[in-house]
């Protein structure tokens, strides 16, 4: 009898979901049996597509974050309000959850960053795994000289992750945790070859690929620099459109496309995007070359910016000139050298470390995997 795992994700963007996916993947792998049971309000679609094997959705608000006006603003007034409105937790609803736990069988929690995860689990008392580059007591206490209320969230929201029994931190990480687990960059793999991609989208074979993407918020404010460029280049743009088009060599495609984004990332030359967890692990993965947008106002922005420099070639692009489309120049002035293989990333590390923890609790409590 295979384990069952309760799986709780914010939906504060994308990318603590394809994190998530590529760790759950590899669990899979390793047991095959294991039932997945997922907590959140990011869409089913994307863990369709993400997870080959099957799964139980329940759509849930399980963590709010920060509320965004676009990919790179956060609105901290409507932020404070909305959490001020949901926290603490209702006792209530975190002992229902708890019961619902316990009603699936669930042995254990994993939890990217959604602290009611951790809070159920221990309620419901069950082992939990928390998964994460940041935590949101650490981003909230960014925000004290704004409104000191954020500091009291931050307090309260340090005492719920600190519930969780293990920790897992996959590079880039914003802030170090005594005992947790360091992986590198945790990415879903691609599943299609670079050269299979490419021809997929019509590409010739001296043609480059630029990915433009914003992650969760689509490609539509992403576009082609006007201007002469020196090669051949085609866009590509996630979310850009409702349907799949072309527009000379820009490719706009819809948010659900037959096209998995880590698949674009590998058969990219070069991706511009927003400095973002899942965008950074995949073109790290896939050894892909970034231009990225900072966001100044975003406490992560600073070590995650630090760490593209050091480990993957790149460049800084400011917001003004994409919105203008006035970074041909920039485009032209990029030496791109040939993409080496994929490199393995941290999901299957941390799915291991989890598999392995679960199996030491199964010997020391007999009746653990018949929860």
């Amino acid at each position: 009898m295979g384990s069952t795992l309760a799986c709780f994700i914010t939906a504060h963007g994308f990318g603590h979901a394809a994190r998530a996916s590529a760790v759950l993947a590899q669990l899979a792998l390793l047991e095959p049996d294991l039932e997945i049971h997922l907590y959140t309000q990011v869409p089913y679609r994307f863990f369709e597509q993400s997870l080959a094997g099957g799964f139980e959705y329940h759509e849930l608000d399980v963590d709010l974050g920060l509320i965004q006006t676009s990919a790179l603003k956060v609105d901290l007034p409507q932020s404070l309000a909305a959490l001020r409105s949901r926290l603490p937790f209702k006792a209530e609803w975190v002992t229902q959850l708890a019961e619902e736990l316990k009603q699936i069988n669930a042995n254990f929690v994993l939890a990217d960053i959604a602290p009611l995860g951790l809070l159920v689990a221990r309620q419901a008392q069950i082992p939990s795994f928390l998964l994460e580059n940041f935590t949101w007591d650490w981003i909230y206490q960014s925000y004290k000289e704004y409104d000191q209320a954020y500091v009291q969230l931050a307090v309260y929201l340090k005492g719920l992750f600190d519930l969780a029994d293990w920790h897992i931190q996959g590079e880039p990480f914003c802030q170090e945790f005594s005992g947790a687990l360091v992986t590198e960059p945790i990415a879903r793999n691609s599943r299609k070859t670079r050269l299979e991609t490419r021809i997929q989208l019509g590409l010739q074979p001296d043609q480059r690929l630029c990915l433009l993407t914003l992650g969760g918020w689509g490609g539509a404010h992403l576009g082609p620099p006007r201007g002469r460029l020196e090669k051949s280049w085609v866009f590509v743009s996630p979310g850009a459109s409702q349907q799949v088009e072309q527009v000379g060599n820009w490719i706009k495609l819809p948010k659900e496309s037959e096209f998995y984004h880590p698949d674009l990332m590998a058969a990219a030359d070069l991706v511009v995007t927003k400095l973002g967890y899942s965008t950074i692990a995949e073109a790290w993965v896939s050894q892909t070359p970034m231009l990225y947008l900072a966001r100044p106002d975003y406490v992560e922005s600073a070590p995650l910016e630090a760490w593209v420099k050091k480990n993957i070639p790149s460049g800084r692009i400011a917001w003004k000139k994409i919105a203008q489309g006035n970074w041909a120049n920039q485009l032209n002035e990029i030496v791109l050298v040939p993409k080496g293989p994929p490199r393995r990333g941290g999901a299957s590390i941390a799915a291991q470390w989890i598999f392995e923890k679960l199996h030491e609790r199964k010997k020391e409590i007999p009746d653990f995997g018949g929860r």
